[in-house]
């Protein structure tokens, strides 16, 4: 197993990923063990890389989901501001200032 220290530019420091070791198979073989091999992959979410004469052609990997869109900006000329939203309410001193 293989850590890989990557800079996420969303969650900002440094997050620590873990990548698994990918199985090779040779490609008669996994003609032949198909179905259960999409099972495994699906069980343990390792991909594996299909071979024919040593070299590699395809990779079966898990399936993840597409990532949700963004929250910023969702709502982008929807909402409307009235009022003045940066005064305080209520009395014009805070009481901390007191």
């Amino acid at each position: 197993m293989v850590r890989i220290a990557v800079m996420d530019p969303i969650a900002g420091p440094t997050r620590i990923w873990e990548a698994v070791e990918v199985t090779t198979i040779q490609a008669s073989e996994f003609k032949a063990k198909c179905l259960a091999l999409m099972d495994e992959v699906a069980r343990t979410g390792r991909s594996i890389t299909v071979t024919k004469n040593g070299r590699p052609i395809a990779q079966l990997c898990p399936h993840r989901p597409p990532r949700a869109p963004s929250l910023i900006g969702l709502h982008k000329g929807q909402i409307e501001v009235e009022g003045d939203i940066v005064s305080a309410l209520g009395s014009p001193r805070w009481d901390a200032l007191k």
